[in-house]
């Protein structure tokens, strides 16, 4: 009976490639910045639902009036009763995105909550967007103190 055991020695050969260069510019995106480009894409529903300037009273003489056709075809179709729609939930989401940007992070830092936990302190505390858009960072942490102190908790 013969041995058929052959050792086979492969060996690899570095090729060197050297890739170019890249270079990452990080970009923060902030609520305003996704609120401007929404506007920007959204143009045509910021102009089917705007119901301003209907009825225009020309200064001069003889003294005028205008009625832009346009701007009350907005104002009374369904068109222009979506495109608002549109806008205040275009709106509605910036003002979550500031909320969440200002009260998560700190909600997080002084709760010392992760995950679950967390995520159920925020749902049930979540303040207000007139809230938040008017108070410093020393407000809203005293707010999830206070939060936390009426739970019991921590």
């Amino acid at each position: 009976m013969a041995d058929n055991n052959l050792d086979i020695v492969i060996q690899l050969r570095k090729n060197p490639l050297q890739l170019k260069e890249v270079v990452i510019n990080a970009k923060t995106i902030t609520p305003a910045s996704t609120y401007d480009a929404n506007k920007k894409d959204y143009k045509e529903i910021y102009f089917k639902g705007d119901k301003s300037h209907i009825i225009e009273v020309e200064s001069g003489w003889p003294p005028g009036v205008a009625i832009n056709v346009d701007k009350v075809y907005n104002a009374l179709s369904k068109q222009g009763k979506d495109a608002r729609r549109m806008q205040r939930t275009l709106a509605n989401a910036y003002k979550n995105s500031l909320i969440d940007k200002r009260f998560n992070p700190l909600a997080a830092k002084v709760t010392g909550y992760k995950g679950k936990q967390l995520n159920d302190f925020i749902a049930d505390n979540r303040p207000t967007y007139e809230m938040i858009s008017k108070a410093s960072d020393y407000d809203i942490t005293e707010y999830i103190k206070g939060k936390l102190s009426k739970t019991g908790t921590r």
